[in-house]
């Protein structure tokens, strides 16, 4: 498994991903995004250095990422999406921990938390299986959030 920042060069690759898994349902949002729209995000990220987004390798081949944006004050939301044919074969196990290695590093993170569709028992698995813990929604955290009742979210205890 090879980890590498992402860089301007992956915008459409992690365009692609994105919207597969929004066309999926795997997603918070499930509208399909245009290249225009997802470019001027993908270079705000990049420009921001608060946020990282890492491209997952396998065999020399983009296989997914993960993204850890920013909240607050040392406080990260997670996010790992994966091309459908790498599904169920623990690459996204691997994914989040080798980026998580360089994340924690590079942001010293205090929290990272992750929200989940009720209906995505796959990544609701995934969060378990990975220390995170199911916890109560909280304003404090996902401010911009308003339907929190579709959602289930996690928290990554931090050592």
């Amino acid at each position: 498994m090879l980890i590498k920042t992402a860089k301007l060069k992956d915008a459409k690759f992690i365009l692609y991903v994105v919207n597969i898994s929004r066309k999926n349902g795997n997603f918070t949002n499930s509208k399909l995004l245009d290249y225009k729209h997802h470019i001027a995000w993908f270079k705000k990220k990049l420009k921001l250095n608060r946020d990282i987004i890492y491209v997952a390798y396998h065999n020399k081949k983009k296989i997914g990422y993960i993204r850890f944006d920013f909240i607050a004050n040392r406080i990260y939301e997670v996010s790992i999406a994966l091309l459908p044919k790498y599904f169920g074969k623990n690459f996204a196990t691997q994914i989040f921990i080798c980026s998580f290695t360089k994340f924690k590093k590079k942001f010293k993170p205090k929290k990272v938390f992750a929200k989940v569709k009720k209906n995505n028992k796959a990544s609701q698995k995934f969060f378990m299986k990975n220390s995170f813990e199911n916890i109560h929604y909280s304003k404090k955290i996902f401010k911009k959030l308003i339907n929190y009742n579709k959602y289930v979210f996690y928290k990554f205890n931090i050592n």
